[in-house]
């Protein structure tokens, strides 16, 4: 398996203040394809590989929240595959109050939404799997997304570090007692390449959009899905 490099901006003086008295920082993120993608995935990353690594986040965090979304890049825009590679890797503004609510700000079907997740909506087991990350120690986790019976889903593996002790990671991966420094789910791993600490870190709560649960927003889809099926079928 491809050894991900990291470059991080801070040294081991910086890993022993940050333990001691954590203010805030940004984590920037990358994404690629793995080779263990499910079947019924595989199809559609297949000829994405260079769109999702040309895809940058940004984990903004402080002591109380953090807000998780895209860098915007020129280049990347150009691509016509980075539209299908941001629905995969993830797109929108994902807004962590830690303990209290995880939302998603995101436009889908012409309306902008604030989704509301279930808060906790992944079941954590963690091992006793120690491995380095670059310059972090990082504990090896397993997770499961709840309410969810997708048989293809082959779970979720992360590598976590308690160097930053905050419950964060990219997308709507958090929950584990450290810094989500890396992640694979369905083929794509979001890997941390940088890190750099910041003395005061200003988050706001997304506030436009209509308000719905992830649950609603997923009828709608599934009805949406319908419809256009619907009628395909007729036009034959």
């Amino acid at each position: 398996m491809k050894r991900i490099v990291f470059t991080l901006l801070f040294s081991i003086h910086s890993l022993f203040v940050l333990s001691q008295n954590l203010n805030g920082g940004n984590v920037i993120y990358k994404v690629e394809k793995t080779d263990e993608e499910s079947a019924s995935v595989a199809s559609l990353i297949d000829n994405l590989d260079i769109a999702l690594k040309q895809l940058e986040y940004n984990l903004r965090f402080n002591k109380k929240k953090s807000l998780y979304s895209i860098i915007k890049s020129v280049s990347a825009e150009n691509n016509k595959l980075i539209k299908p590679a941001k629905i995969i890797a993830g797109q929108g503004n994902f807004y962590h109050e830690y303990g209290k609510e995880f939302l998603l700000q995101r436009h889908f079907l012409g309306e902008l939404y604030l989704i509301k997740y279930d808060y906790g909506h992944i079941e954590w087991n963690i091992s006793n799997v120690r491995e380095k990350r670059g310059d972090f120690e990082c504990i090896k986790a397993i997770g499961k997304r709840k309410n969810t019976d997708n048989e293809n889903n082959k779970g979720i593996v992360a590598w976590f570090s308690n160097d930053i002790s905050y419950q964060i990671g990219p997308k709507d991966y958090y929950g584990l007692p450290g810094l989500i420094v890396e992640v694979q789910e369905n083929g794509i791993r979001w890997f941390a390449t940088s890190v750099k600490l910041e003395n005061e870190v200003i988050i706001s709560k997304p506030l436009k959009g209509i308000e719905i649960t992830k649950s609603e927003l997923n009828k709608i889809a599934e009805k949406k899905a319908r419809e256009q099926f619907r009628l395909g079928k007729n036009k034959n």
